[in-house]
């Protein structure tokens, strides 16, 4: 980590501001100090929380922490809720601007929402560490909600696929900030149960999206779609109005303002530009951890949207049993029920941790990568079953029954590296997971676009899942080398 020691002095709101280091496995003694100026002009005010002190959101009481939580939560599944929305109407949406509409921008639909998630985190996450949590929540989901409208009113392809980018640009916000928050509110030994909810939305979203958009599609105007996102973003924006800053450098900066009556020395607008917004890209490229598990992140969520269209070329009415949109939406059900069993575990998974770090008396952030360990053979079992038992002599059950491990896999693959680099990187892990958050986006909106050309090239489904299981065992021993 010496490439982030080397820019320390840039990495807080307000350079006079630190937090005391303290064990994380018991509640922060902190306290405020104040001294005389030093001969070279270093600022006299040192700020730091007091023992028991309300205002740090490690004290908070656990009902306002939980109440937290979940609306970060709902904020993320409303993110990836709005990825594969439209997917469950894409022949209401075709139709509607036939034939002006080419198949590639018909997928584009989905994935450039997914490519929008790129370019966002490499600013929300320098926003949240500098103006806060609550302040980037509030800018980028009124953001997300006016994007909204105009894809609601598109009247072109261009216009849908300009908004739904920008759409996946604001609403990475909260992919990448949920985890900065549970954080800043949890300490390390209290964070498996919160990350439940953490992991579970991230899967959860995507899962529903296919089955509402299917409905809405067959009920009503595609444009409804967007209207019901627009709604759910006005009132998750009414929601995050009630929330408090958690991101304990910037209270206390903030409290360093009202007792010192000036605001001291600001850093520069390069210095800003060339440090925070450029911390996740650095961390990427100079932090080998960040980079494996990006490596590995990127492979299992570009095969999460791969996976996502392959379905419909199973179920849908132009595959093997010809299911109508609602019923193609409810034949992701055993994925969801993947996401539930694989949630119910990160309790163990926990103890393991908490086993581990009382072992070593300390902290042990490479024991939150169990769940990771699991990751690889569920996948290849999933792509297996589903790509050999997709046939019409077939029972339509048996292919189906494969989002179950699909659906452990992707919740586990979250809990294991997010964890871990919360755990490992501490008021900077919204920035190491923004670097994961911009990669992952990169080839979940890219590599999907193949899907169709790969199944015909390899000669269907079997081989096609063949290949990528095979992938998936390869990359397997990835949390392993780490852990070790």
């Amino acid at each position: 980590m010496a490439s982030l020691k080397a820019i320390e002095s840039h990495l807080d709101p307000d350079p006079q501001v630190r937090q005391r280091r303290v064990d994380p496995a018991v509640r922060p003694q902190t306290e405020f100090c104040h001294s005389e100026s030093s001969k070279d002009g270093t600022n006299p005010f040192e700020i730091r929380f007091q023992a028991e002190d309300a205002a740090n959101p490690l004290n908070w009481s656990n009902e306002r922490k939980w109440a937290y939580t979940l609306l970060v939560g709902v904020t993320m599944f409303n993110a990836t809720f709005a990825s594969t929305l439209p997917s469950g109407a894409l022949r209401s949406i075709t139709r509607a601007f036939y034939p002006t509409m080419a198949p590639i921008e018909s997928a584009l639909i989905t994935t450039i929402f997914v490519g929008g998630c790129v370019l966002g985190p490499c600013f929300w996450a320098p926003l949240s560490e500098i103006k806060g949590r609550r302040m980037t929540y509030l800018v980028s989901t009124a953001a997300y909600t006016l994007m909204q409208l105009g894809c609601a009113l598109a009247t072109s392809t261009a216009m849908l696929l300009v908004f739904r980018f920008l759409s996946g640009a604001f609403a990475s916000s909260a992919l990448t900030n949920a985890g900065g928050v549970i954080t800043d509110l949890f300490p390390p030994m209290s964070r498996g149960t919160p990350m439940i909810s953490h992991f579970f939305d991230i899967q959860a979203g995507p899962i529903f999206g296919p089955l509402v958009g299917g409905i809405v599609g067959e009920k009503a105007s595609w444009r409804w779609l967007f209207w019901l996102l627009m709604i759910i973003g006005c009132a998750l924006e009414a929601a995050l109005f009630l929330l408090d800053e958690t991101y304990a450098p910037l209270i206390l900066t903030q409290r360093a303002k009202q007792i010192r009556k000036e605001v001291g020395p600001r850093r520069s607008l390069k210095a800003i530009l060339t440090v925070n917004l450029a911390r996740p890209l650095v961390m990427m490229v100079t932090e080998p951890i960040v980079a494996l598990a990006t490596v590995y992140m990127s492979f299992v969520f570009s095969l999460m949207f791969m996976f996502f269209a392959i379905w419909p070329l199973i179920f849908s009415r132009i595959g093997i049993y010809g299911f109508d949109p609602v019923k193609t939406g409810l034949s992701f059900t055993p994925m969801g029920v993947g996401c539930l069993i694989a949630a119910f575990m990160i309790p163990y998974f926990n103890r393991f941790y908490v086993r581990k770090s009382r072992e070593a008396r300390r902290p042990v952030p490479e024991a939150r990568l169990l769940p990771a360990f699991f990751v690889g053979p569920l996948l290849a079992l999933g792509l297996f079953c589903s790509g050999w038992t997709a046939r019409r002599d077939l029972h339509w059950i048996l292919p189906m029954l494969a989002g179950l491990p699909i659906g452990c896999a992707m919740v586990l693959v979250f809990q294991g590296w997010l964890t871990y680099l919360g755990d490992a990187y501490g008021v900077h892990a919204t920035s190491a997971i923004a670097a994961t958050v911009m990669a992952r986006s990169l080839a979940g909106a890219t590599l999907p676009l193949a899907t169709h050309w790969l199944v015909e090239s390899l000669g269907g489904l079997g081989w096609t899942s063949t290949l990528l299981g095979g992938f998936s065992l390869i990359i397997s021993p990835l949390p392993l080398i780490v852990y070790r």
